[in-house]
């Protein structure tokens, strides 16, 4: 019975304060179900759907004097390595939540896999593996946590670090320095920014990064 006049109008319905990306995440899920639901001849046809284009996001970024100036509002010890470690190897936040002690070794680390929300995940976003020269003063700050029964690297409790404890304690260092930039652009887009700020190369910097695909890195050709 579904026809794209029916799913057509169901996003139509959708609330009005719902971003474009939003909206065009929510289409990728419920493209997913019925084309899981075509492959299982749950259903005899794949209804079409308008397409939702949104536009490629501007990235922002601080430079390492903004950075140091949110690290020194943050009062936690775990939570200060954690961002370090963030901004001065450009993982993804729920790639460094997922990092494990067996991940480091002889001055490097793995990075293979991520959080979903909370939940480990035995990948990365991209679903590949990077291997990176670990900074050995980053190295040395995180010897110097305790360790725990799970291997995880950056824990609270024994537990590993909730995306919502990451997500308050950057909002409220960068509150105090007086910074307005999330915890992913004060971190992750700010290595890849000031890296090519500095002149080295995009290939180089897609392979810190991560990027698989060429066409990611055009969103920073702006800085």
């Amino acid at each position: 019975d579904l026809t794209k006049g029916v799913i057509d109008d169901a996003f139509t319905a959708l609330p009005k304060h719902l971003s474009t990306k939003t909206k065009y995440n929510i289409q990728g899920i419920v493209s997913k179900v019925l084309k899981d639901a075509f492959d299982r001849e749950d259903i005899t046809k794949l209804p079409k759907m308008t397409r939702i284009v949104v536009a490629d996001p501007r990235t922002s970024f601080i430079e390492p004097d903004e950075q140091e100036k949110i690290l020194a509002e943050v009062y936690q010890s775990v939570m200060k390595v954690f961002f370090r470690f963030c901004m001065m190897h450009g993982c993804r936040p729920g790639e460094a939540r997922a990092l494990r002690w067996s991940d480091i070794e002889g001055g490097f680390v793995t990075i293979a896999a991520g959080m979903d929300q909370n939940e480990y995940r035995p990948c990365t976003k991209e679903r590949e593996i990077r291997v990176l020269p670990i900074h050995p003063e980053c190295l040395a700050e995180m010897e110097a946590l305790p360790r725990t029964f799970g291997g995880y690297v950056f824990t609270l409790k024994g537990r590993p670090l909730r995306k919502e404890y990451v997500n308050a304690s950057w909002r409220s260092a960068r509150n105090k320095a007086g910074v307005a930039i999330t915890c992913y652009e004060g971190t992750r887009h700010s290595l890849i920014s000031q890296l090519l700020n500095a002149g080295y190369s995009e290939a180089l910097v897609r392979q810190i990064a991560g990027h698989r695909c060429e066409s990611t890195i055009q969103r920073y050709r702006h800085i």
